[in-house]
């Protein structure tokens, strides 16, 4: 990250994985921040009012959070989440709205949640702070077996 600064790279995103599962997530932001770099975080994860806060406080007010379906079932089909996954992650968008994130959603459209797809706009456009919907196809996943998923 120091090197990258004193080469005058502009900007440095994190990609490749979950950040909140690096269990120095926290220092990794404290170096990028202190550096000049305002990386673009993506997750998947749910995260609880702690860790929202501890974004803040670092200096972070967007999040992109990617989040497929509404529906507890079709979550569950298709991330093999656990049933209790849907309250998380909906708990999650509902804090990052309140402590005035600004929230970025990436959505994949597949046919186990293409009929719901309308449900979830609709609810995501009743965030205040919501900047942006992205839907993608989905294609070949290797947690799918290699099967398509649309």
């Amino acid at each position: 990250i120091r090197e990258a600064k004193s080469i005058n790279i502009r900007s440095f995103d994190i990609s490749g994985g979950e950040l909140f599962l690096y269990k120095y997530w926290e220092e990794l932001l404290t170096e990028l921040l202190s550096n000049g770099f305002y990386p673009y975080i993506s997750t998947k994860c749910p995260l609880n009012e702690k860790t929202i806060l501890k974004l803040k406080q670092l200096g972070l007010n967007r999040l992109q959070v990617s989040i497929d379906s509404i529906k507890s079932d079709e979550l569950v089909k298709m991330l093999r989440v656990n049933e209790e996954y849907r309250d998380r992650i909906l708990n999650t968008l509902k804090l990052l709205d309140e402590h005035e994130f600004n929230i970025y959603t990436n959505s994949q459209l597949t046919s186990i949640n293409q009929q719901s797809i309308p449900e979830l706009i609709d609810y995501l456009l009743g965030l205040k702070n919501i900047k942006r919907i992205n839907l993608g196809a989905a294609g070949f996943s290797l947690s799918s077996g290699g099967e398509a998923l649309i």
